[in-house]
């Protein structure tokens, strides 16, 4: 944790230390006799100054210490951006613990940090870690009822995420349906965030093979992509090969074949000639033709 000297270098507490310096001198002043104006001044300087001084103090003492949580915060994004991760994760421990004593342990401001935390964890391949403070970071989001912003939703996502990770699909699937209503219900919703959380969730149940529902999902991700920027958007080829692979699962190779074609435009009216993708492309839907 931070030296309580360091509380001390807020610009408050050191105005407020100087206000008492001078407190100190206008008491020895105020031992011998001025008269007139400059007496009065000394008689209310005592009284005045010290109460200023101590507001001064207590003010900056709590504003350094509701800083920390926040400075501790920024210096292990840092190290983890860095790769220092032992580092990192130190810091992300003492912000967690400064910002429980600051804020209370059931504000957003640690959830906000067990989620940087368990992007380290993940990271690292620590997915149990990693689920234990999502959950926990879950929690206080859905106790502050503070579902709907960019924040909560990368939680969740995040547990969905974690959870597949840990073949735990019913809980995946749980948060991602979360996360998709959040979105839909959201009136500035972002369809890129709704599409890749529909995507997953579709990857989901194809490991589960949960084909008819996958192919729902995929469905509603090229229309949304459709939707944001057009039938020829590039955005598409994801979406459409997923469905491809979905298709050759079940062996409807008719509609595999169709949907492959519209991949190979796209793939083609995007790239030079003689890229790679274009050359996969061309390829799965050759397969898919052997297969008609």
């Amino acid at each position: 944790m931070r030296s309580w000297i360091s509380y001390l270098q807020h610009p408050l507490v050191l105005m407020g230390l100087g206000l008492l310096i001078c407190t100190f001198i206008i008491w020895l002043l105020g031992r011998r006799r001025f008269g007139g104006k400059a007496e009065w001044l000394l008689i209310r300087g005592k009284v005045i100054l010290p109460l200023i001084a101590l507001l001064a103090v207590v003010a900056g003492l709590v504003m350094s210490w509701k800083n920390s949580a926040t400075s501790l915060n920024s210096q292990a994004v840092l190290c983890y951006q860095e790769g220092n991760y032992e580092e990192a994760e130190r810091l992300y421990k003492e912000s967690i613990e400064s910002a429980e004593k600051t804020f209370g342990a059931d504000n957003m401001s640690v959830a906000t940090v067990l989620n940087n935390l368990s992007e380290l964890y993940q990271e690292q391949k620590r997915y149990s870690e990693a689920e234990i403070v999502l959950d926990r970071a879950f929690k206080i989001i859905e106790k502050e009822g503070n579902l709907y912003n960019e924040d909560s939703v990368d939680i969740i996502n995040s547990i969905a995420l974690v959870s597949g990770m840990q073949e735990k699909f019913d809980k995946s699937e749980i948060f991602y349906l979360k996360e998709i209503d959040i979105l839909k219900n959201t009136s500035e919703s972002d369809f890129e965030m709704l599409s890749t959380a529909a995507n997953n969730l579709a990857g989901i149940y194809m490991i589960q093979r949960r084909y008819d529902e996958a192919e729902i999902l995929y469905k509603q991700c090229i229309d949304l992509e459709e939707g944001k920027s057009g039938k020829d958007s590039y955005g598409l080829v994801d979406f459409l090969d997923n469905l491809v692979f979905l298709y050759k699962k079940q062996g409807k190779f008719v509609d595999a074949d169709s949907v492959c074609k519209r991949s190979l435009a796209l793939y083609r009216a995007n790239l030079p000639d003689g890229h790679q993708l274009i050359k996969n492309a061309q390829d799965n839907c050759n397969r898919v033709k052997l297969k008609l």
